[in-house]
């Protein structure tokens, strides 16, 4: 994990979080209604812009806020060592734990005992406050701070407060942690149940039930996925090291990468052969079978994740696998690549037809490079200012720059009639086929056809078998913006900021997940398996598609057996949801109660032994 500097931990603290205050015990209404204000409850704590206060909601005093001055404060104790503690105790988040002594003006020491919901958290406020007692006031060089994307993996879930008649609060929260459903052909275990049966309709990989997914990554026949906490997790086909497991079995059920342990996670990528994860400081790792596509010289197989050596004084923020390339954007907006070049796809000459050397592509060196998509043997690239470059293969049409022709030259996306006055947001490539989402949340496709993955309606004189080699508008079916795009080898689906996922072209192995392996040309919305859900983001393989959904409550019809011990439901046997992860376990598999203070329960709930695993690690 990134250390947090005093700078970064005082602008945070400006921005304010809810964190649970330990309450004091009123002696006088012990026995009353008032005894609630000994309750730990959850306030909104914000330190002053001029670094002069901490301040906090106050239900008792209506608008006003309680407020106490830099200037009383005393000491930092770290853990539950005061006296408000011993009679308000949270053992579960002992070391997420700390209380500010102060002392208001000739009155008695006091104390402002806070809890914290995640390490993270902890560490900010912690520094922040040792900062404060040891004299900091340089408010210039906060302002000068830079939090690019310090937090696009950390806590986003926000609680908020509202207080009701004595104080007592009603904890609402926001919560974006997400589970993944995946559905298709299952070759391999790629799809993480247990098994390699086919699935024709979206299902919870039920092993990573309470790991809060933030993005997953399909390649050929394995699939990875990145927690909240930056964990990379790989299940599939473990032909040449893919999975970066340190060996070649393939794997039924998701594996956290042990390579990737010791870092803090922010992009993953993969593709038929290789894979790579983007740490928070910038280090690209790459794995998988041998060859130029890794970034270095290896032997025929590098099954743990390696450092790429070349890119170490270089910040990626980004990275996108191809079949036998590897695009990778920094911080700075420069583009680099390597791998094979037989079309172009590096953004090189193609007489450079095979190089394990990073390159940097200096045809785009003037436009800030915000995220790159390869496809089979095209690459994209999109800058900041939303402009779209594409470049490699051609055959197809699928760089829509109006030919057949593939090149080297990273070619600039023309703006039609659809697209003038409204930039490119996304871009994702399929095999011979590209997409893009733009601002206006409106979505474009072009290339391959043949399955129906442009999702473009066909007059009745045209033949199903056409390629675009111009941009074309897709015509998704709902009043929705469209806000994340992915493709397969042939076919496409979107999510739009409605939650909804619709999927279109090959329908083989169930890999669209309507139920049937039949091919459609129009965007259509998946119903069973995702009613009542929101959908946050999608990858598609080449045959398995997978999403990233909200969390949720599973629903109890939908689960026969214990997943947990898979001990089947009776009358005498009851079904418990854990109140983490939402699954459905028996009471002996979900017996254990503690506070989760990041979806708001500071009081004990319910449980599954995994859950409880992870938040007794965690805490």
């Amino acid at each position: 994990m990134e250390t947090v500097t005093p700078v970064q931990a005082l602008n945070e603290m400006i921005k304010g979080e809810f964190m649970l205050k330990a309450g004091r015990v009123n002696k006088i209404s012990v026995h009353f209604a008032l005894r609630l204000q000994g309750r730990p409850h959850f306030r909104r704590f914000k330190l002053s812009k001029d670094l002069s206060s901490l301040e906090w909601d106050s239900p008792r005093k209506g608008k006003e806020k309680s407020v106490v001055p830099i200037s009383m404060m005393i000491q930092l104790i770290i853990g539950q060592k005061t006296k408000v503690f011993e009679s308000c105790q949270v053992p579960q988040y002992e070391c997420l734990s700390f209380s500010i002594m102060y002392k208001v003006n000739n009155g008695p020491i006091r104390s402002l005992d806070i809890v914290c919901k995640s390490r993270r958290e902890f560490d900010i406020w912690t520094c922040g406050i040792q900062a404060l007692l040891s004299g900091f006031s340089d408010i210039q060089a906060m302002n000068k701070v830079d939090f690019e994307d310090s937090q696009d993996q950390t806590d986003s879930g926000t609680v908020e407060v509202e207080f009701g008649l004595l104080g007592q609060a009603t904890v609402h929260v926001k919560e974006d942690a997400c589970d993944i459903y995946t559905w298709g052909e299952g070759t391999n275990g790629m799809l993480g149940h247990g098994e390699d049966t086919q699935e024709a309709h979206p299902h919870v990989v039920e092993a990573l039930l309470g790991k809060d997914i933030r993005k997953v990554a399909c390649g050929a026949t394995h699939t990875l996925a990145l927690s909240k906490d930056g964990e990379v997790f790989s299940w599939g086909s473990g032909y040449g090291g893919r999975l970066g497991q340190g060996h070649l079995r393939d794997r039924f059920t998701p594996i956290r990468i042990c390579g990737l342990e010791s870092l803090n996670l922010t992009q993953v990528a993969c593709n038929e052969f290789h894979s790579a994860a983007v740490c928070d400081n910038g280090e690209l790792y790459t794995w998988g079978k041998s060859g130029p596509r890794l970034g270095y010289k290896c032997h025929s197989k590098q099954t743990s994740p390696r450092i790429v050596p070349d890119l170490e004084n270089v910040r990626i923020t980004g990275v996108a696998c191809g079949l036998k390339h590897t695009l990778a954007c920094s911080k700075q907006g420069a583009l680099f690549s390597f791998g094979e070049n037989d079309y172009g796809q590096l953004g090189i000459p193609e007489d450079k037809l095979l190089t394990s050397y990073i390159q940097c592509v200096s045809s785009l060196s003037e436009h800030k490079i915000s995220r790159v998509a390869c496809g089979r043997f095209h690459s994209a690239a999109l800058a900041e200012h939303g402009s779209l470059w594409l470049w490699g293969c051609n055959e197809s049409g699928q760089l829509g720059n109006g030919n057949y022709t593939s090149t080297s030259l990273p070619s600039l996306l023309e703006a039609g009639n659809d697209l003038r006055h409204d930039a490119v947001m996304e871009v994702a490539c399929g095999d011979q086929h590209s997409a893009f989402i733009t601002k206006k949340g409106r979505m474009f496709c072009c290339g391959d056809n043949t399955y129906g993955q442009l999702g473009v309606h066909l007059n009745d004189n045209q033949d199903d078998h056409v390629t675009y080699n111009v941009a074309v508008r897709v015509r998704v079916p709902t009043d929705f913006r469209c806000v994340h795009v992915a493709c397969g080898d042939s076919h496409t689906a979107v999510v739009t900021d409605g939650g909804e996922i619709f999927t279109w072209g090959r329908g083989k192995g169930g890999r669209l997940g309507h139920g049937d392996n039949l091919n459609r040309h129009l965007p259509t919305e998946i119903e069973i398996g995702m009613e009542g859900k929101h959908v946050r983001g999608v990858s598609c393989g080449r045959a398995h598609t997978a999403c990233t959904v909200t969390r949720a409550w599973v629903p109890d019809q939908e689960v026969k057996t214990c997943m947990a011990c898979k001990t089947r439901f009776t009358t005498v046997r009851r079904r418990h949801h854990c109140r983490k992860c939402g699954g459905v376990f028996c009471g002996a598999c979900s017996s254990k109660r503690v506070p989760i203070l990041s979806l708001g329960y500071s009081a004990p709930v319910r449980v599954c032994d995994k859950c409880n695993a992870i938040l007794t690690q965690d805490s």
